[in-house]
């Protein structure tokens, strides 16, 4: 007779953790590294929504009022990317090029996302998202060939 689920004792200890360390020797140097919390999969796909989030149409508007528009887009865009990936990063010791740590980033902190180089800030998605760093790195390559 099978056992009912209600009769196997539990002998799990601790929760599920949603932290990771994750060595970023190659982008930053010996010794560097980023604590980033892992993404559910609803917050993935608020990501996923930020990143494919489509330019308002401006057709019929003049090229001013295009223009105002095109930019308010594009920094809302931008602030509710920053403002994610701000939540996800716990801790780092990243360094700027006069070797000067970044703050960490928070609601104060966000330009510190422009300071970064763009393989940095893509190795952040991707690690949030929770793939692994290198699986992606050799999907990228296979995709250019």
């Amino acid at each position: 007779m099978a056992a009912n689920l209600q009769d196997i004792p539990i002998t799990r200890k601790g929760g599920r953790t949603r932290t990771r360390r994750v060595e970023t020797d190659e982008l930053q140097g010996e010794g560097s590294y980023i604590i980033i919390k892992r993404a559910t999969v609803n917050e993935a796909q608020e990501l996923r929504k930020i990143q494919t989030t489509r330019p308002p149409d401006v057709e019929g508007l003049d090229r001013d009022e295009a223009q105002e528009l095109m930019d308010a887009f594009s920094e809302d865009l931008e602030l509710r990317a920053r403002t994610f990936l701000a939540n996800f990063i716990l801790e780092w010791n990243w360094m700027n090029d006069d070797d000067q740590i970044f703050p960490l980033p928070d609601v104060d902190h966000l330009d510190v996302f422009g300071d970064l180089t763009t393989d940095e800030l893509s190795f952040i998605y991707v690690a949030i998202a929770g793939a692994d760093q290198n699986n992606a790195q050799k999907k990228q390559v296979t995709k250019k060939r």
